[in-house]
């Protein structure tokens, strides 16, 4: 290995925190995925997404602040929630619509 970082402490430290780091999101999107379902963890990824584009904004120190690259970003955001919010409707109509058809068949079944 040609990377003379592997030999610094501070370097291998971040490095493996990283690591670390990077496994237990990952382990939280499966474990969220697993109580909840693949929607709902899709929503929580655009709302986690948002908020680390208004933290970075905020905090990041690289962010240069202009009226086109604000109103840019806010569109963005606008048309993600947008979208998570239609997207999330029509999951919910399918579901009910879904479940009405299921209580229609068991009761023609049942008669």
């Amino acid at each position: 290995m040609e990377y003379d970082g592997w030999s610094d402490v501070l370097f291998l430290s971040q490095f493996v925190l990283s690591c670390i780091m990077g496994f237990i999101l990952m382990y939280s999107t499966v474990l969220c995925t697993q109580y909840n379902s693949a929607l709902t963890t899709t929503i929580v990824g655009c709302i986690k997404n948002i908020l680390i584009t208004y933290i970075g904004m905020v905090f990041g120190g690289d962010y240069i602040f202009t009226w086109t690259n604000f109103i840019g970003l806010n569109i963005s955001i606008a048309g993600s929630l947008v979208y998570s919010y239609i997207t999330f409707t029509e999951e919910q109509s399918s579901k009910q619509s879904e479940s009405a058809s299921k209580l229609e068949i068991k009761g023609k079944i049942a008669v």
